[in-house]
């Protein structure tokens, strides 16, 4: 396997190692001291990043990402690694594959939205009485009818909880 990386995903490295340092390093404190990342300044980071093609990199571009493959990717959060967790989810997103499984009006009612920003992820990772255990999350799925599933847990997730729009739940059939 050749892990040599074109030009366009150096020169993206590049372009992302100066956004992180310009404009997300110099937050960090604040965030730490105050735990939340202003909603203003939140939004405004996002536009910076989307301007700059950093939002939703990880989903092919024919769906409004930026097509970086995963081992781009790799290279790409290793820069992402220079900051702080929830400055990076608020840059970069949350945009999850899985969403790329989805039909074509799903697509256009969450990844779409995703990928442009209008919408975030987060995925359950934890619940009472389970930790950090997903194999301890209890999730009940209801038939709704033939196009879906409604949800029904009682799971609880941290990050990004007020600006979530949509829970990912890691499922295991049983």
């Amino acid at each position: 396997m050749d892990f040599t990386l074109d030009e366009k995903t150096n020169a993206h490295i590049l372009k992302l190692r100066h956004f992180i340092k310009k404009e997300l390093q110099p937050l960090e404190e604040e965030v730490e001291a105050k735990g939340i990342l202003d909603s203003s300044l939140a939004a405004e980071i996002l536009e910076k990043s989307r301007a700059l093609g950093f939002y939703g990199m990880n989903i092919p571009v024919e769906h409004g990402g930026g097509g970086f493959n995963s081992v781009q990717m790799v290279y790409l959060e290793q820069e992402m690694g220079q900051t702080t967790d929830p400055l990076v989810r608020r840059a970069f997103g949350n945009v999850y594959e899985v969403l790329l499984a989805c039909n074509e009006a799903q697509r256009q009612q969450w990844l779409i939205p995703c990928v442009r920003g209008e919408r975030t992820c987060s995925i359950a990772m934890t619940e009472p009485e389970a930790g950090s255990d997903s194999g301890g999350i209890l999730l009940l799925l209801s038939q709704m009818d033939m196009a879906g599933y409604s949800t029904l847990t009682s799971a609880q997730w941290e990050m990004a909880c007020s600006q979530t729009s949509m829970l990912s739940p890691l499922v295991q059939r049983m």
